[in-house]
């Protein structure tokens, strides 16, 4: 199966009535630059197999499967997936989803985050991104916030590519999950990015997390460069993943290296934008904090933030609509963050092995699943979840108990 993009001609796979895509690189970089197009390849680029990830230090609580032999390459990175179904008709609306990982960890390659099932099920056309992470991705210096900028690059392609694949470039959703959902945020109040898309989904977006100062920002890359001992520009990402061990399993907040305000592609705060032209649809998981090994609720991260976010723009004249997702997964998780992904892509046997999904099977799982998949179809198609979900100040309860 081939499709010809600007850059040259991709052979992709089929899957289950659905063509994908994999390891399609929409930019290259050279370390703390902003990413630049992709040259022209010749012949036919195969795109059946996952691409490499951004350099990362691995590890973390055991609600997101494992790692399958990762494979990390920084020049090789900013590369994303495409999933379009191949039965006739179109063109699709599409949703390009940002995973998330405390702008630390992560990729689209995870097979946790394949969205075959997505795409079928919905009838959408989804892309997955990779974009650079840690301090590769937001050290503070010739203005930061690279990932940020891979993100807007990785929209452009789509918004200039997606017709090629099927999809509409005039009905682009732009979503994404925590650290994913916090950048969604920040892209909605950047005018390079928000003329490229009208509507956003938000999975359990920190938006009691602000953006860094550049006081803050100045410490963490003081703190890089004394760890590492040497050049941050040019020290092999080997050992800056390293010494970025040292942060796993400390629930920092905020974390060491995020966007920073006032850096590149983030001259202002999404609050001090007007965001009525975009369509929302936002939720978070009923137990949170339980990930970061805080007690059972609302979590002051997520939840305030939510509603805020909601209320603005119902005042503005933009409806929102509002979830929260209360699977009762297995103690001492519940209904944790991260909780509502293997609903959302539909991959039940990967999601096996998720403490939070322990005592309970893909079958139980799935009418629930098969909620959520219609509700986020339908908002990236029309920008409605469904005729019995009402805008804010409603909230729609996905719930069920294992």
């Amino acid at each position: 199966m081939e499709t010809t993009i600007s850059s040259g001609t991709l052979r992709g796979s089929e899957q289950d009535g659905v063509a994908v895509f994999r390891a399609v690189p929409y930019a290259t970089a050279e370390r703390f630059h902003a990413p630049e197009p992709v040259r022209p390849w010749p012949g036919v680029r195969d795109a059946t197999r996952p691409g490499a990830a951004a350099p990362q230090a691995i590890g973390g609580p055991p609600v997101v499967p494992a790692w399958p032999d990762p494979v990390f390459d920084e020049a090789q990175c900013l590369n994303l997936s495409v999933y379009r179904p191949t039965a006739p008709g179109g063109p699709r609306p599409v949703l390009l989803w940002i995973h998330g990982g405390g702008f630390l960890t992560g990729s689209a390659n995870l097979p946790c985050y394949d969205a075959t099932e997505l795409a079928r099920a919905g009838d959408i056309v989804v892309v997955t991104i990779n974009y650079r992470l840690g301090a590769l991705g937001y050290l503070d210096v010739s203005g930061g916030n690279f990932g940020l900028l891979d993100q807007i690059a990785a929209l452009r392609w789509v918004h200039e590519n997606i017709a090629e694949f099927g999809g509409d470039p005039g009905a682009i959703t732009v979503g994404g999950q925590s650290a994913g959902a916090m950048s969604t945020h920040l892209l909605m109040a950047n005018e390079d990015s928000a003329p490229l898309f009208h509507r956003v989904f938000l999975q359990s977006a920190p938006l009691g997390l602000l953006p860094a100062t550049a006081e803050q920002a100045a410490l963490s890359t003081q703190w890089l460069t004394e760890a590492l001992g040497e050049d941050p520009g040019t020290a092999p990402w080997q050992r800056i993943a390293e010494v970025q061990t040292t942060l796993r399993g400390v629930a920092m907040v905020p974390p060491p290296f995020i966007p920073v305000l006032g850096g590149n592609g983030l001259p202002k705060l999404p609050e001090e934008v007007d965001l009525s032209r975009f369509q929302v649809m936002i939720g978070t998981t009923a137990d949170e904090h339980t990930f970061f090994g805080g007690p059972r609720g609302d979590s002051p991260l997520f939840e305030p933030g939510k509603l805020a976010l909601a209320q603005r723009q119902t005042e503005a004249g933009s409806p929102a609509y509002v979830y929260k997702f209360d699977w009762a997964g297995a103690a001492p998780w519940y209904a944790t963050h991260c909780v509502d992904l293997p609903f959302l892509f539909g991959n039940a046997p990967v999601w096996d092995t998720s403490a939070a999904l322990a005592g309970s099977t893909a079958q139980q799982r799935q009418p629930l699943t098969e909620q959520f998949q219609r509700a986020v179809s339908g908002f990236v198609r029309t920008g409605d979840p469904g005729t019995d979900w009402s805008p804010y100040p409603a909230v729609r309860h996905f719930s069920h108990s294992a």
